[in-house]
């Protein structure tokens, strides 16, 4: 029976995957998209606990926005990889405004937040809230500096 092996490994598993696992097993029988007798057994024994210290979530909007701000960078600056340089647009006010210089990228309006999650709407979004220092960089290495000082630095 593989009831009596699951309760004697238990054990064996690390604190964040424990947690993680739980956490989905969790889930999985309160919304009852997968109830089994051994799931429910499995999660009888073992009792959910608050989230283990090793589990660091609180920069992880930061990395996600360093992430994207970089490839909007390599994509303005080198034009690579096409497909995403394509979606990236200048913004060109209609009248002469102070932005003009700013390096800035049009933002485009999406009524739903699925729409709000494309790269066409996330990039120019973080894009515009860098600093123009930081936008300015010469070289993809100054700018990957100057961003992670700009994200990192206030912890």
């Amino acid at each position: 029976m593989i009831w009596p092996e699951l309760s004697r490994h238990r054990h064996a598993l690390t604190s964040p995957t424990r947690y993680l696992l739980e956490l989905l097993i969790a889930i999985l029988i309160n919304f009852n998209v997968f109830k089994t007798p051994l799931l429910e057994w499995y999660f009888k024994i073992i009792t959910i606990q608050p989230p283990p210290s090793c589990l660091n979530f609180t920069g992880l909007n930061k990395r996600i926005n360093f992430k994207t701000a970089t490839l909007a960078y390599q994509s303005l600056a080198f034009g690579q990889p096409t497909y995403l340089s394509s979606v990236l647009t200048p913004h060109q006010p209609q009248r002469s405004l102070c932005s003009v210089n700013q390096n800035l990228l049009f933002v485009p309006r999406y009524n739903s937040s699925f729409g709000q999650r494309s790269f066409s709407y996330c990039a120019p979004k973080i894009w515009n809230d860098i600093p123009l220092l930081v936008r300015q960089s010469p070289s993809l290495d100054s700018f990957k500096h100057n961003l992670k000082t700009h994200y990192f630095a206030n912890n």
